[in-house]
């Protein structure tokens, strides 16, 4: 199981996204900046260029469930 999505770090186009213990537990990166990213319950959503990802924890990872229009 994936460790528990907690805080997230914005370094130009790459999101970090940490555990509980300041761990990092996954990394996305995209073609367009990142304008805004936000940990929520079990999962995260990043807004990069016109679109927001969001990603939930699944099979002992996290993966993206959704793109819309930003």
């Amino acid at each position: 199981m994936a460790n528990v999505a907690t805080s997230c770090r914005v370094d130009g186009n790459t999101v970090y996204i940490y555990d509980e213990n300041g761990g990092i537990c996954d990394v996305q990166q995209y073609a367009q900046p990142v304008t805004n990213a936000v940990v929520f319950g079990n999962g995260y959503s990043i807004t990069a260029g016109y679109s927001t990802y969001t990603y939930m924890q699944s099979n002992g990872g996290f993966g993206m469930t959704s793109v819309h229009p930003a």
